[in-house]
C-alpha cells in the first residue's frame, strides 16, 4: 500500500503448503515491486551499491573485520576473494586497497584498486579515507591527506576510517588537541575499535600525558590481548623517562619503518636530535617541517 495515495502497489494471491517458501515468494515479489517504484538514478545507485551475490558479501564481511582488527595479511585473502566474487563490488575494492596499503606491500596495486573503486562510486566516503591514509604513509602529501578525509567527512560523517585518519594526520603535524577530538569523535562511532584506542593513547603520549596515554593502550589491550599497537605504545611510554644518547636514537630512526617516521616530528625521544641539521633534513625529505 503506497500510504499518501492509499493504494495498493502490487496485489498479487500467494498458495504454498510449504511457509517458508511462502514467506520467501511473499519477500522476493514485494522487493521486486517495490523496486519498480524507485526512480532509474536510485535503481542505479542500489545496485552499485549492493553486491551481487552473497559470497562476495560474506568474504567482504570476514575481510573487513580481519582488517578492522588489523589483522591484514589474514585479511587481504578474503577481500581479494570478494573482489573476484563480484567485479563491480567498490567497497570491496577498498578495503582491499586500504589493506594493502597498511601492509605496505604494493602501494601501486592500492592506487590502481581505488582508481577503480571510485569509477564504480565515487560518492563513496571510504575510498577518500584510503587515500588519505596513503597520501600519509606512502606519499607525504600532507594537505592531500587533510584534504581527503574532510572529503570523505563530507561524503559520510560516520565514516570511522575518515576520522581516525584525519585523527592520524593532525598527530603527524603536532596538532595533538585537534588530533584527540578526531579519535574521541571515531571511538564514538566505534568505541570497541582496539587500534583506535592505542592510537588515542600515543597521541596522549605525543603530547607528554603519560597516564591518559597507558589508560587508553591498556583498555585496546582488554579489547584484544594481541593488539600490537598497544602493546608498542606501552613500550614506548616504558622507555621514555631513560632517554637514549644521540647516537643510540639515530640508529633508532634508521631501523624504523617508513610508517614510523611520520611521527618523528612528535615522539618526544627524538627531541634532543631536533637542532641537528640531519634531523631537519629528514622531515624534510617526508616534507614535514621541524616548527
Amino acid at each position: 500500500m503506497e500510504v499518501k495515495s492509499n493504494q495498493a502497489i502490487w496485489n498479487q494471491d500467494f498458495t504454498d503448503a510449504n511457509v517458508i517458501r511462502l514467506h520467501d515468494a511473499i519477500a522476493n515479489q514485494a522487493a521486486a515491486a517495490l523496486r519498480a517504484q524507485l526512480s532509474p538514478a536510485t535503481q542505479a545507485e542500489l545496485s552499485r551499491r549492493r553486491p551481487t551475490n552473497l559470497p562476495a558479501y560474506e568474504a567482504y564481511q570476514t575481510g573487513y573485520l580481519l582488517w578492522r582488527q588489523r589483522k591484514t595479511a589474514m585479511a587481504a585473502p578474503y577481500l581479494r576473494q570478494a573482489v573476484a566474487l563480484n567485479a563491480s563490488f567498490a567497497r570491496a575494492r577498498t578495503a582491499l586497497a586500504g589493506c594493502l596499503a597498511m601492509m605496505n606491500t604494493s602501494s601501486t596495486e592500492a592506487r590502481e584498486l581505488l582508481a577503480q573503486a571510485q569509477k564504480l562510486d565515487d560518492s563513496l566516503a571510504e575510498i577518500y579515507a584510503a587515500r588519505g591514509f596513503m597520501q600519509i604513509f606512502h606519499e607525504h602529501d600532507w594537505p592531500g591527506a587533510e584534504a581527503s578525509q574532510r572529503q570523505a567527512l563530507a561524503l559520510d560523517p560516520r565514516c570511522v576510517n575518515a576520522r581516525h585518519w584525519l585523527g592520524v594526520y593532525l598527530s603527524t603535524q603536532g596538532r595533538l588537541d585537534e588530533a584527540k577530538t578526531a579519535l574521541r569523535q571515531a571511538l564514538a562511532l566505534d568505541p570497541t575499535m582496539p587500534t583506535l584506542l592505542a592510537d588515542l593513547g600515543q597521541i596522549h603520549y605525543f603530547a607528554g600525558e603519560s597516564q591518559p596515554a597507558e589508560n587508553y593502550c591498556r583498555q585496546a589491550l582488554a579489547l584484544d590481548p594481541h593488539n600490537s599497537f598497544a602493546t608498542a605504545y606501552l613500550r614506548q611510554l616504558e622507555q621514555a623517562p631513560a632517554l637514549p644518547d644521540k647516537e643510540t636514537l639515530w640508529q633508532e630512526i634508521a631501523n624504523g619503518s617508513s610508517f614510523f617516521k611520520v611521527y618523528l616530528k612528535v615522539e618526544p625521544r627524538f627531541a634532543p636530535l631536533h637542532d641537528d641539521p640531519r634531523f631537519q633534513e629528514l622531515l624534510a625529505n617526508i616534507n614535514l617541517s621541524a616548527k
